[in-house]
């Protein structure tokens, strides 16, 4: 490994000793505020919907909420499944540079300390839910989907993907706990304590995570042929386009508001909103918010660098590839 990255590497280690925190350092005591929103507003995708300004002011309260549990969820799937796994099973047999192994080993430390937030504060917001069943209620996967990421952390060698994934969730993770920051610094009383919190110190580890996935980068990504990258680039315009339009993970939020909302399905609300979420992908405000310079601007500004993912910005309403270069 070249001398710049074995030094970028001990700096974030040292880092992560100086920054260590534990979970009991958290405050777990203050009671979760059903009447308050639990994720800003500005972060609730469906908010964006025609639609959405027929629901009830209750309505739209359970929606933010529910959104923010699927965040949660989200979260624990993405470090539990997917880079957990790279970081064990994906490097368990391969000879890495100590301060490399010890980064890897902390980074997978903290995914599951991070994992352990979220359940922590969804068995606080739906006991009944999560208390003695930490089984996803809200973020669903399917089995092709299953196989895909399944594939990914057997094959992490070949689908480089996954460097790409950890970028761009990792850097949409600390715009999350940005906008979280934000708002709740705005007005403590119209967001939820608990849900600021968790986004809070997330926050701490993620900036470091998301150095590393760099590291990844420049390790592994820049010195695969291109026949990987070319893979790699047209599996992460198939995500990336799934994304601009969020189906199954919305539908699943619609479900619960109706089986707790009944009106919303007589009165054709819930119909309507789930006919109008194709819309999201051609919605400006909506892609500022979540693909804009602020959100992801640093994974843009290198997604730019390669070419096999010049097909990606024809995605986009307002970012251009010549922007980032």
């Amino acid at each position: 490994m070249e001398a710049h990255l074995i030094t970028k590497l001990e700096n974030i280690n040292e880092r992560s000793e100086k920054q260590f925190y534990s979970i009991d350092e958290l405050d777990w005591g203050t009671p979760i505020d059903p009447k308050l929103n639990w994720v800003p507003e500005e972060m609730n995708y469906i908010a964006y919907l025609p639609s959405y300004k027929k629901l009830t002011e209750p309505q739209r309260l359970r929606l933010n909420q529910l959104y923010a549990m699927s965040i949660c969820e989200q979260f624990v799937w993405l470090e539990n499944n997917l880079l957990a796994g790279i970081l064990t099973d994906g490097f368990q047999n391969e000879t890495l540079h100590p301060e490399f192994r010890k980064n890897m080993n902390t980074f997978y430390t903290e995914e599951e300390k991070h994992s352990e937030m979220f359940w922590r504060v969804l068995e606080k917001s739906e006991p009944t839910w999560y208390k003695d069943d930490r089984s996803f209620k809200i973020f669903k996967t399917n089995k092709i989907q299953n196989l895909f990421f399944d594939a990914i952390t057997k094959y992490n060698k070949t689908f480089l993907v996954w460097i790409w994934l950890a970028l761009f969730f990792e850097e949409r993770t600390l715009d999350f706990s940005k906008k979280y920051q934000r708002a709740y610094q705005k007005d403590k009383s119209q967001l939820d304590f608990n849900f600021w919190q968790v986004h809070f110190y997330h926050m701490k580890d993620e900036i470091r995570h998301h150095q590393m996935d760099e590291i990844f980068l420049a390790a592994f990504y820049d010195k695969a042929p291109s026949w990987k990258r070319k893979i790699c680039g047209n599996m992460f315009f198939k995500l990336m386009k799934a994304y601009l339009a969020p189906k199954r993970n919305a539908k699943r939020i619609l479900d619960i508001l109706e089986d707790e909302f009944p009106e919303i399905i007589k009165n054709n609300v819930s119909k309507d909103l789930r006919n109008e979420l194709p819309l999201l992908e051609k919605n400006s405000e909506y892609q500022t918010v979540v693909f804009g310079k602020d959100a992801i601007g640093r994974t843009l500004e290198l997604m730019a660098k390669y070419d096999e993912f010049n097909p990606i910005w024809d995605l986009f309403l307002k970012q251009k590839r010549s922007d980032f270069l």
